[in-house]
């Protein structure tokens, strides 16, 4: 915090498997290699705040659909000679926020606007098989969302 500016940033590289019942070593499913944050607010006066916050991950393990398969029984087959092998595309998102407060004797009243996946990235929560058309289709996290809400601090 420096006056009216507080910054963060964090870093977190990781690795995480487990061994199967076959002895060979497999990818855990949360096991991203790097997590990185970068947030900043900066206070316009005792009752405006303002923030963003920008959120990087690698893409975490998955095990993908065998397609030749699924497609001759018509659902999905996942592909057990490659469990957690593959892995999600990267994820990134930037988030911003305003915040008003209304000041009483020993409570406030903040009001807030918020927009998450400030440029609309679509972001890969995971795959699906779709039976109507035989395909693999993505999941995509929440796109660009306004949030506008209030609290009641005391």
């Amino acid at each position: 915090m420096s006056g009216r500016l507080y910054a963060l940033t964090g870093f977190s590289p990781s690795g995480a498997e487990y061994k199967g019942y076959d002895n060979r070593r497999y990818n855990r499913l949360t096991e991203n290699w790097v997590v990185f944050r970068v947030e900043s607010e900066y206070r316009l006066s005792c009752n405006w705040d303002f923030s963003w916050r920008w959120d990087y991950a690698t893409g975490c393990p998955y095990t993908p659909l065998d397609t030749v398969a699924s497609r001759m029984h018509n659902h999905a087959l996942f592909d057990i000679h490659r469990i957690n092998d593959a892995r999600l595309p990267d994820y990134h998102s930037l988030s911003i926020r305003a915040e008003r407060h209304f000041r009483f004797r020993g409570s406030s009243l903040p009001l807030y606007l918020s927009i998450m996946n400030l440029y609309n990235r679509k972001n890969v929560a995971g795959y699906i098989w779709k039976n109507e058309s035989n395909t693999v289709d993505e999941i995509n996290q929440l796109p660009f969302l306004p949030v506008v809400g209030m609290g009641y601090e005391f």
